[in-house]
């Protein structure tokens, strides 16, 4: 299974000189909750809606970079490693998003996955 299989394709970005209330509405009108931010071809923050309704700003550290063609599997470890997203390029281009909420897997996957989540001991 690749990237592009699972991810959000084709996400909303945003440059810098987007502002806060307008990311807000956006926001809420479109249900987003990871807003890539892009300056210069790069990523240079994503805008993440917190559980409190609130956007607050990650650096790219947190964040995944990879292409779509990628396997899935470097997806799922990099979420399950405390990434707040992946984000696939294509063509210089934002094409798609992963967070683990968007994640739909069946159960023998979800348990491989688990067995390789850090223990909190």
């Amino acid at each position: 299974m690749r990237i592009a299989d699972i991810m959000t394709r084709h996400p909303l970005s945003v440059g810098p000189d987007e502002g806060e209330a307008d990311l807000q509405r956006l926001a809420a009108l479109g249900r987003l909750h990871h807003v890539p931010l892009i300056e210069d071809g790069r990523l240079t923050g994503m805008w993440v809606l917190s559980a409190g309704g609130r956007l607050v700003m990650v650096g790219p550290e947190q964040v995944h970079q990879t292409s779509g063609e990628a396997d899935a599997e470097e997806a799922f470890e990099a979420l399950l490693a405390g990434k707040e997203a992946v984000l696939a390029w294509e063509d210089g281009a934002p094409a798609g998003v992963v967070t683990l909420s968007l994640i739909h897997i069946s159960e023998p996957t979800r348990l491989d996955l688990a067995s390789r989540m850090p223990s909190s001991a």
